[in-house]
């Protein structure tokens, strides 16, 4: 399910449905609904690590990309998410808020103990093509989280990205963008930075070579392993395929991804390990206690061969190491994988 130590037996079923409806050249109207439904085994032996999270995820979303004429073009993009997740021991909740914030305001009942969430995005983008090799866009996202639990902030993302995409032939083309982002949590002070992406992309007669730097922020409250909230990211990715022949293909990729996540829950078990409460270590304290930073480095290579036309065969190989400040978190992952598809 997810990269985390531990294995666990999970299901998981998507059910999407969407209409298209195409107005004029260049321009249309799309509505999307999405329902995701994961649920782990019940023989799971891995209490409190790698233990899967019950959710139905629920998702709306709607798209407009209008053209207005030869040089100018806008896109909409507006989704809803809405979270049901296993409902929390209130026995367990009342523990661990009594551990670490003994004789505070937090009050547990059955609408703060829930992990249910809403989620909230938009994204609007003008785009301008004057120039044949040269599109200019600037664009707008927003993020919003909101979560019933007590322990946790809700949060809104707000950045904005001038990007810039020159086509120095058919073959060769490069992406540019960067821009300012504001993150405002509901209790912390706000914080203002800086978001960016750089690609080059680069197809060959038999193959295709691309590579994309990008840093921003997000939020990830779907990992299904109870990873949830705030990520500030650095994602770099290397990738390439080529046909050796007809039949046979290559592939390979690189990639490392730094985040600095921030969760409550992070900072509830580091409190329980110390002793200390919310009380002893203050607001900023808690806020500290909340970070935590992971490094990934992963890499893959495989090999296709299509056969009885339409047929193919493909060995893939995946090694992932992760290293990060989490108590007993840091391990290497390798997985080979054979897939037959027609």
């Amino acid at each position: 399910l997810s990269p985390d130590i531990g294995n666990d037996r999970y299901w998981r079923n998507l059910f999407r449905l969407g209409s298209n409806h195409t107005y004029k050249e260049d321009s249309l109207l799309r509505v999307a609904f999405d329902f995701t439904v994961l649920r782990g085994d019940e023989d799971n032996d891995i209490v409190g690590r790698g233990q899967v999270e019950d959710y139905d995820r629920y998702a709306l979303t709607f798209i407009n990309e209008h053209r207005f004429t030869n040089v100018w073009s806008t896109n909409a993009d507006v989704s809803f998410v809405r979270g049901d997740f296993e409902e929390t021991d209130p026995e367990v909740a009342d523990a661990v808020i009594g551990e670490i914030a003994p004789g505070s305001d937090l009050v547990v009942n059955e609408s703060n103990l829930s992990n249910d969430l809403d989620e909230y995005y938009a994204r609007l983008g003008v785009n301008n093509s004057s120039s044949a090799r040269n599109i200019f866009s600037l664009f707008y996202d927003y993020t919003g989280a909101r979560y019933e639990e007590v322990l946790r902030e809700d949060i809104d993302i707000h950045q904005g990205t001038l990007g810039w995409r020159h086509d120095y032939s058919p073959n060769i083309y490069t992406s540019l963008g960067i821009g300012p982002s504001y993150v405002k949590p509901e209790i912390q002070d706000e914080k203002w930075d800086w978001n960016g992406i750089a690609e080059l992309n680069y197809t060959i007669q038999r193959g295709n070579i691309g590579f994309i730097v990008e840093k921003g922020f997000a939020v990830d409250n779907f990992s299904g392993s109870g990873d949830r909230g705030f990520v500030d990211f650095w994602d770099v990715r290397l990738a390439g395929n080529y046909n050796l022949t007809q039949y046979l293909a290559l592939r390979a990729e690189l990639g490392y991804l730094f985040e600095d996540r921030s969760d409550p829950a992070v900072a509830a078990g580091r409190l329980i390990a110390t002793g200390e409460t919310i009380g002893d270590v203050g607001e900023e304290g808690i806020a500290e206690l909340e970070q935590y930073e992971r490094d990934r480095y992963r890499a893959g290579l495989g090999v296709s061969y299509t056969f009885l036309r339409n047929f193919t065969a493909s060995v893939d190989y995946f090694y992932l190491k992760q290293e990060t400040d989490r108590f007993n978190d840091n391990y290497d992952d390798n997985r080979i994988l054979l897939t037959i598809s027609w």
